[in-house]
Parts: C-alpha cells; structure tokens; sequence
C-alpha cells in the first residue's frame, strides 16, 4: 500500500511536469518565434541598405560582411537537451493519444 502511495506521490507530479512543459513547448511552436527571429536576423537593417547605397554611389568595393550584423550564438547544453526532450514528450503524447482514441473508439462500438 505505501509503495502505491510513494509512486503516486512521484508519478503525479512528474506527469503533471512533463505535461506543463509539452505545452509550452507547443505553444512556443505554434507562434514562431523560433522563425520570426530567424527572419529578422537575415534581413538587413536600415542603416545597413543606407550605408550599402552609399558604397555603390560612391564605387567603392562592395564587401557582404561590411553590412551584415555578427549574430550571437546562445546554443548551448540545456538548450538542445530541452528540444530533444520535448521532441520525445511530443512522440509519447501522439501514441498515447493514439492509443487512448482507439481505445475509446472500440469501447463505443
């Protein structure tokens, strides 16, 4: 009887974790965040354009990484663990909703 209670007492809130983080994860997905910073990064600044036009204008040799702004990388350890977990939390979600549907569909029929 305790070990039932222990693992309820370990389970619940685990669950309740895993299932918190899918759904930011999801959410976080689902808004493109990821994409709309990426967008952002690959165009040009205003001042960057001016200071190309101005470059042309004048003739001067045209070098790409004169107008392109260095990106900081913020990749790290936890960063990529966390996408591989919830990569893994959204498979097992899909089976298990999977499962439960047809499982629900035969108990309707």
């Amino acid at each position: 009887m305790k070990i039932k209670t222990t693992i309820k007492k370990i389970l619940i809130p685990i669950g309740i974790l895993l299932l918190l983080m899918y759904i930011t994860i999801y959410i976080v997905s689902l808004t493109s965040y990821y994409t709309s910073i990426e967008s952002k990064n690959s165009t040009l600044t205003t001042e960057a354009i001016e200071r190309f036009e101005k470059d042309v204008l004048n003739g001067e040799k045209i070098v790409a990484s004169n107008y392109l702004v260095e990106k900081k990388e913020y990749d790290n350890l936890l960063s990529r663990t966390s996408i591989k977990i919830g990569n893994i939390i959204e498979k097992l979600f899909n089976k298990l909703l999977k499962y439960l549907l047809k499982e629900i569909e035969q108990a309707i029929k």
